[in-house]
């Protein structure tokens, strides 16, 4: 899978778990091609303090390393938090395995995530 793949893939499961909240999943130019993932209690821009989305309650917002080089190696989110709850990195050999894990975490953490 490519990285829009990847990308579309995480955004149809988020999709699903959160219908009633902005989630989205892109590949960005950030010194280099990564995904870029967001996730927000508000739907939209009203729906945030101030109009701003990182003034959200569940703001959360990460993104998918890999090697630099483009060759072998770990894919990994670092840590961080979506407001009480701890986000722990995670690391896989490929791409589409980080991806699942991310998924995996919101899937465990959905009801948690839903009550912020």
């Amino acid at each position: 899978m490519n990285k829009q793949q990847i990308a579309y893939y995480i955004q149809s499961e988020l999709s699903l778990l959160f219908p009633n909240n902005y989630t989205d999943a892109a590949v960005r130019n950030i010194l280099g091609e990564v995904i870029q993932v967001t996730y927000t209690k508000g739907r939209n821009k009203s729906e945030y303090v101030n109009g701003i989305i990182q003034n959200d309650p569940a703001f959360f917002r990460v993104l998918l390393h890999g090697p630099r080089d483009g060759g072998p190696g770990k894919w990994y989110i670092e840590g961080t938090r979506l407001g009480p709850i701890k986000f722990r990195k995670i690391s896989a050999g490929t791409e589409l395995g980080l991806a699942v894990k991310l998924v995996e975490w919101f899937e465990r953490n959905a009801e948690l995530i839903k009550s912020i």
